[in-house]
C-alpha cells in the first residue's frame, strides 16, 4: 500500500517555508559578489535567517555564539583551520537562541590542524532537553591535533543529525544524534614529539541517545604499541539516573581496534568507561549489523545492556532544486509506516520518543505497510526549481504502527535544499 501526499504538501509547507533571507558570499579570493573575504566580519553582521555561501579556499575558524537561525553551504569543499597556533578548536559555534533555534551546514571541511584539539565543537546553553538543532550534511571534519584526545566533532546539548559525512573521533554529549550514511574513523596511535598519541575510539556517548544507520565507525589503531588501545563506541553516562541509548540500524559495520599491544586488555566493540554506576547504557543492533571485535577480543564490556532485534530507523537522500528529496524506512514486515514532514523544527518528546518535528507545521506525506525486506520507501516529494527555497529545511520522523498496536519511533532525518 502506498499513499502520497506531496502535492497537498508543496503549497502548505514550502509555502509557509518562504521568508525574505539574505545571502551573503564569503570568499577568500573575492571574486565577484563577494560581501566578505573572511568567515568573522560575516559572523559579526549575522541576521537571523542569513545564507552563508563559502567558496572554495581555507578559512580561518573562530568562535561564535548565536540565537539567530542561518545556513552555511560550502561551494568547492572549502576548509576551515583555527584561526590561530593553539587555539583549541578550528571552530566553535554556540546556539544560545531558543529550542526552535536551527543551524544547517553543508559542503564545508573543518580541520583540527596541528594546533587545535578539536575541528568542530557544536554546543548550546541548554543543560536539558529540548535544545537547539544542528543539521549538518556531506561535510569532512578531520583532527590532525597533536594533542593525546583527538576530536574531530563534539555535539553538546543539541539535537543533531549527521548525513553522508566523514568525521574522525566524535563525542556527544546530553544530545540528540542521528548519524545516517556517515563514516566515523578512530585515528590510530601515534607520536607527537616524544609523546605518545593513544589510538581513539570512533564514537564517545555520554548521557545522550544516539541513531547509528547504515554507518560505518573504525576505532582507530594502536599498531600494536603499548597505550590504550581503542573500542569502537564508549560510554561514560556517571550518573546513577541518567542513561544512554545507542540504536544501530541497517548495514552498519562497527570494529574495534584491529592492532592492540598485546600487553595491554583486549578493547571492546562496545564499553562503558563508567561500568560502576547502576543505570547501565543500553545498546540495541540489529542482526544486519557487522560487529568487528579486536583479534580474541568480545563483543562488549560489563555495564552495557545489549538487545539484539529489529531497530526502526530512516534514512533520506539529498534534496536538490528541482529534483526530488526521498525517504525510507526500516522495520519489521508487517509494521504500517507513517511518514511525518515539517519545514520548521522542534525538538520534544512525543509519546516518549525524542523527535525534531514540529507538530504545528508537521503534516502526514506518506503511509504505507514495510514489505517482505523490512523496508518502504515514501514517496518523493519533488523540489521546485525555485532558488527562493534554497537552504529550506525538510525534518521527517516516522512511526511505525505495530500489528500488536505498538507505536515505535524512527531516528530524525533532514534534507536541506540546495
Amino acid at each position: 500500500m502506498r499513499l502520497s501526499h506531496s502535492i497537498s504538501f508543496l503549497p502548505l509547507a514550502f509555502g509557509a517555508a518562504l521568508t525574505a533571507q539574505r545571502v551573503v558570499t564569503i570568499d577568500v579570493n573575492n571574486g565577484p559578489g563577494t560581501d566578505h573575504t573572511s568567515l568573522a566580519p560575516a559572523f559579526a553582521a549575522l541576521q537571523d535567517g542569513d545564507i552563508l555561501i563559502v567558496r572554495a579556499g581555507t578559512y580561518a575558524g573562530l568562535q561564535v555564539s548565536t540565537p539567530w537561525d542561518f545556513v552555511m553551504i560550502g561551494e568547492g569543499n572549502p576548509l576551515v583551520q583555527p584561526p590561530t597556533v593553539g587555539a583549541p578548536e578550528a571552530m566553535r559555534i554556540t546556539l544560545s537562541g531558543s529550542y526552535d533555534q536551527r543551524v544547517a551546514i553543508r559542503g564545508m571541511v573543518f580541520e583540527s590542524q596541528s594546533t587545535g584539539q578539536w575541528a568542530l565543537d557544536l554546543r548550546s546553553y541548554y543543560g536539558s532537553w529540548p535544545a537547539p538543532v544542528v543539521q549538518m550534511e556531506d561535510c569532512d571534519l578531520h583532527s590532525d591535533s597533536p594533542d593525546n584526545d583527538r576530536i574531530a566533532l563534539v555535539v553538546d546539548n543539541l539535537g543533531f543529525t549527521a548525513q553522508r559525512c566523514t568525521m574522525n573521533t566524535t563525542q556527544v554529549i546530553d544530545s540528540l544524534v542521528s548519524i545516517v550514511e556517515c563514516t566515523i574513523q578512530g585515528i590510530d596511535q601515534s607520536y607527537s614529539g616524544s609523546f605518545s598519541q593513544f589510538a581513539q575510539v570512533a564514537l564517545d556517548v555520554i548521557r545522550s541517545e544516539v541513531w547509528i544507520v547504515d554507518s560505518t565507525l573504525r576505532a582507530g589503531n594502536s599498531n600494536f604499541v603499548s597505550g590504550s588501545p581503542a573500542s569502537c563506541l564508549g560510554t561514560k553516562d556517571s550518573s546513577t539516573t541518567i542513561y544512554s541509548k545507542v540504536h544501530v540500524a541497517g548495514n552498519s559495520l562497527l570494529q574495534a581496534d584491529q592492532q592492540p599491544a598485546l600487553n595491554w586488555p583486549t578493547p571492546y566493540v562496545f564499553v562503558n568507561y563508567a561500568s560502576y554506576y547502576p543505570a547501565f547504557a543500553q545498546i540495541d543492533y540489529e542482526p544486519t549489523v557487522s560487529l568487528v571485535s579486536s583479534p580474541g577480543g568480545v563483543l562488549a564490556g560489563a555495564g552495557l545492556v545489549l538487545t539484539q532485534q529489529t531497530v526502526p530507523s530512516l534514512a533520506a537522500t539529498a534534496a536538490p532544486l528541482g529534483g526530488a528529496w526521498g525517504c525510507t524506512v526500516h522495520g519489521d514486515p508487517g509494521d504500517l509506516a507513517i511518514q511525518l514532514v515539517s519545514t520548521t523544527v522542534h525538538s520534544q518528546v512525543v509519546l516518549g520518543m525524542p523527535t525534531l518535528i514540529d507538530l504545528a507545521a508537521m503534516q502526514f506525506a506518506g503511509v504505507g505497510a514495510i514489505d517482505a525486506t523490512g523496508q518502504f520507501a515514501f514517496a518523493s516529494i519533488a523540489v521546485p526549481n525555485d532558488p527562493a527555497l534554497r537552504t529550506v529545511g525538510l525534518q521527517s520522523t516516522a512511526v511505525l504502527l505495530t500489528p500488536s498496536g505498538a507505536l515505535r519511533g524512527t531516528n530524525p532525518v533532514a534534507g536541506q535544499i540546495y
